[in-house]
């Protein structure tokens, strides 16, 4: 594959955030819905290509072939890790100490701007992410970035660049919640990463986006399960 192309797979994301949560920040929400569906679908367009193209025989083998029933649990076992944590900080931390006041009217905002503003559309919503979005994401940033990086540079440092590319849409979007200067769009933006870097390294060592995936799918699941809780508990 040429280098350009991860390139591409590494920036996309980011450019795409940035022109619907900064540039089109106080436009109509027709075209902040527009370039939405533009962007996410040129993303994954994208994917299609390299899949089609070159990635073909890898993605059967990381999604088909039998993966160590170990390393499943263990992806099993640190999304609920995961969860778990963020459900603690969301109820022991950030609610106790009013850093999501002004993160709920802003969420609020944006999903009546996208006429998401029911708990049924939101809970479908959820569901699509945790279980359809998380596993695109663990086939664009893992089989794809992360695993043609790999072939040109050590592993360790695939495995940093792939998340830092993972994280950098991440802190547009904590940003327009939290702010550029508030220490949580960076706290949270890090965890992200971190996220990135057990995902990268789950499918490195089992040779399968199926550990990364499950860990992936229950990590968001819980972020979305606040989510519903800031918006309409």
């Amino acid at each position: 594959m040429p280098l350009g192309w991860i390139i591409l797979g590494l920036t996309l994301p980011t450019l795409i955030t940035w022109v619907y949560f900064d540039l089109l920040s106080d436009a109509d929400s027709i075209y902040q819905k527009t370039a939405y569906a533009i962007g996410k679908g040129s993303q994954f367009l994208l994917l299609l290509i390299i899949v089609a193209v070159w990635l073909r025989k890898e993605l059967y083998n990381d999604l088909l072939k039998t993966c160590d029933a170990l390393l499943l649990r263990i992806g099993f076992i640190s999304g609920i890790l995961i969860g778990l944590a963020i459900a603690g900080a969301y109820f022991a931390v950030l609610i106790p100490l009013g850093l999501l006041d002004t993160v709920s009217a802003q969420a609020k905002e944006k999903l009546s701007e996208l006429g998401a503003n029911s708990p049924a559309i939101l809970l479908l919503i959820s569901g699509f992410y945790a279980l359809i979005h998380s596993g695109l994401e663990e086939i664009y940033w893992r089989s794809f970035v992360f695993r043609e990086l790999a072939k040109r540079i050590p592993p360790a440092l695939a495995i940093l660049v792939s998340s830092i590319g993972f994280m950098a849409h991440h802190v547009i979007v904590l940003a327009k919640y939290f702010s550029y200067q508030s220490p949580m769009t960076y706290v949270c933006s890090l965890g992200v990463a971190i996220g990135g870097l057990w995902w990268a390294w789950l499918a490195l060592r089992s040779n399968s986006l199926l550990p990364g995936w499950i860990s992936h799918a229950i990590v968001d699941a819980a972020i979305f399960g606040v989510g519903f809780l800031l918006v309409f508990g």
